[in-house]
């Protein structure tokens, strides 16, 4: 009894169809830059500058990292550089709107270093569509001109058993750019006319992280970098470690 094969023609469009697949599937890997939850809806407030979110809005960055922009934040574009608003006219215009209102939220929460909350507004930018060249240029910018922070973890309400337990988690939790500064922690005593209630016998804990700021760059220099991210489309790693032709040696 002769075996039915799938014919050697067939195995070719079999094999065709699954490259084609592959290579579709890389594709959108390669160029997943996150996605948006909601849409930016905010009031002006009476100062003219500032606006409010009057609904939440959220940004899932590659690696399913939520940024969340709750409701009733305040944004202001200061997180974005005036040096940078050349080329967009301002922080709120264009294509740029949803990844400043992202950037802007997260520099005011400090809770996560600035490198992720920069790069977080690179990516933002790209799954807005912005082309790879400006957004890059808006990244160095930020990088470079923006805000830099020590990220401060601040837990309350720590059973008392629980201390060490709870600073060696967030230690571990932290990143490898980061480097611990400090840890306080405050134990509430419990009150004797109070008898001796959960919350009194807790304790608050403050762990700051510092990690390392970049170098700083006059404007000059950062317009020679701009003009490299042009003309040669250089890689982020290369914009976040650049060192000016006329920068001083250390």
């Amino acid at each position: 009894m002769k075996s039915r094969g799938v014919p050697m023609r067939g195995h070719r469009l079999w094999f065709f169809c699954a490259l084609l697949v592959a290579h579709l599937v890389a594709a959108a890997q390669a160029d997943d830059y996150g996605t948006y939850v909601g849409k930016v809806v905010v009031e002006w407030l009476p100062n003219g500058r500032d606006m409010k979110l009057t609904q939440p809005f959220a940004y899932i960055s590659p690696g399913d990292t939520r940024w969340e922009a709750p409701e009733g934040s305040v944004v202001d574009g200061a997180s974005i550089p005036r040096i940078a608003w050349t080329m967009i006219g301002g922080p709120f215009e264009g294509k740029y709107r949803e990844a400043s209102v992202i950037h802007d939220v997260a520099c005011v929460q400090k809770s996560r270093i600035w490198q992720q909350v920069h790069r977080a507004f690179y990516t933002a930018m790209r799954a807005s569509g912005v082309d790879a060249t400006k957004a890059k240029i808006m990244y160095a910018a930020v990088i470079y001109f923006g805000p830099h922070w020590d990220r401060i973890v601040n837990p309350r309400q720590v059973p008392l058993a629980e201390i060490n337990l709870q600073i060696q988690a967030i230690s571990r939790l932290a990143s490898q750019d980061e480097r611990l500064m400090n840890t306080w922690v405050s134990i509430r005593a419990p009150h004797p006319d109070f008898g001796t209630s959960t919350s009194q016998n807790a304790a608050e804990i403050i762990m700051t992280f510092a990690s390392p700021k970049p170098r700083k760059l006059s404007e000059k220099q950062f317009d020679a970098l701009k003009a490299e991210i042009q003309a040669k489309d250089i890689p982020l790693t290369e914009i976040e470690n650049y060192t000016p032709s006329d920068a001083l040696p250390p």
